[in-house]
């Protein structure tokens, strides 16, 4: 039997690495391309309640379920309801500080900046003890 030459051999292993190639990529070209997702299924658990939630209605921060109590709530925990912003947030504590607690969620209103159509986007976000 012959024995190869040097440049018999690096051509050998040349075309053998291009044969893998082109036999990979054409594999998976022929795939679907969704092929490589893995899906998995959760059960549900305590913590999926303490989860961000991704939402289109400007209500990103807020934790699924999540009510606030506005007698407690910080000024960081209301800028993260709907329509209330630094600003609005800061004339709530500064309003509860001056007057006391909410004795309800309508008092709102007598929050400057605050009317009917923000209460609206917060009222299902908010809750008075």
């Amino acid at each position: 039997m012959k024995r190869l030459s040097q440049f018999d051999r690096a051509v050998l292993a040349l075309t053998a690495a291009f044969l893998l190639f082109a036999g990979g990529y054409f594999a998976a070209a022929r795939r679907p391309s969704d092929s490589w997702r893995v899906e998995t299924q959760r059960t549900a658990s305590a913590s999926d309640e303490q989860r961000p939630v991704d939402r289109t209605d400007g209500t990103e921060g807020l934790l699924e379920g999540e009510v606030m109590d506005l007698n407690t709530a910080s000024c960081s925990d209301l800028e993260r309801l709907p329509g209330i912003g630094t600003v609005r947030a800061q004339d709530i504590i500064d309003w509860r500080q001056e007057h006391g607690p909410f004795s309800s969620v309508d008092d709102l209103k007598k929050v400057k900046g605050i009317g009917a159509g923000v209460l609206e986007q917060i009222l299902p976000y908010v809750k008075v003890s």
